[in-house]
């Protein structure tokens, strides 16, 4: 009995973050109530605050999870075996089947991060350098090993792969033809193909400079 008793308020969290991630997706952040989320889980108001102090702190927890698991990826990524570029791909792949396996959430991140209050935005900025530091240093690492173009900037190269990969949100279906990770290989096949050196082409360096 005493473990029904602690599973059960962890899978009402769970199922009220599942809920309020709809609702905001649905409605936006500041258009949502928690009367609303009340409601759709059929719960009174009150209830909520049993398990969140604040509104925000639903939206806080669902981007950090988003987040934790994207340094999670990173930190697998980095103790794994392989050349840079080989865990460059693996990267952008594991993004990519992320966000389209975890749309909602996703979505909140680019389209609500904005909501959060001044220390939390900084809170979850702080992850996001963290986690575009380490695909920086991919970049940097698959150049100075002559895997990837010389003249690459790594900043911008990291800045051009998320642009790519957080956007999926905005036209991926679960009903799409092509599975997560066929969607993820295709990505990383094009942006990898952008990064390596290119023989015999005059085309312009791939930098912030001017």
């Amino acid at each position: 009995m005493a473990g029904g008793e602690r599973t059960f308020p962890r899978k009402r969290r769970e199922e009220m973050l599942r809920v309020a991630a709809e609702l905001f997706h649905e409605r936006g952040y500041a258009a949502t109530s928690t009367a609303d989320l009340a409601e759709r889980m059929g719960i009174q108001r009150g209830s909520v605050y049993y398990y969140f102090e604040t509104k925000e702190g639903l939206l806080l927890e669902l981007i950090q999870d988003v987040y934790g698991r994207a340094r999670a990826s990173l930190a697998r990524v980095q103790a794994g075996d392989g050349d840079p570029v080989a865990k460059l791909r693996a990267l952008i792949e594991d993004h990519v089947i992320s966000f389209t396996t975890n749309l909602i959430p996703g979505a909140l991140v680019i389209n609500e991060s904005g909501s959060l209050a001044p220390e939390h935005r900084d809170r979850v900025r702080a992850d996001a350098a963290a986690y575009e530091a380490g695909m920086r240093e991919l970049i940097e690492e698959g150049r100075r090993a002559g895997a990837l173009r010389a003249d690459v900037d790594a900043r911008l190269a990291c800045m051009v792969v998320l642009g790519a990969t957080n956007w999926v949100h905005r036209w991926y279906r679960e009903d799409d033809e092509r599975t997560p990770e066929e969607i993820a290989r295709a990505f990383s096949d094009v942006l990898i193909a952008g990064l390596r050196p290119q023989t015999g082409t005059s085309s312009p360096p791939l930098s912030s400079s001017t």
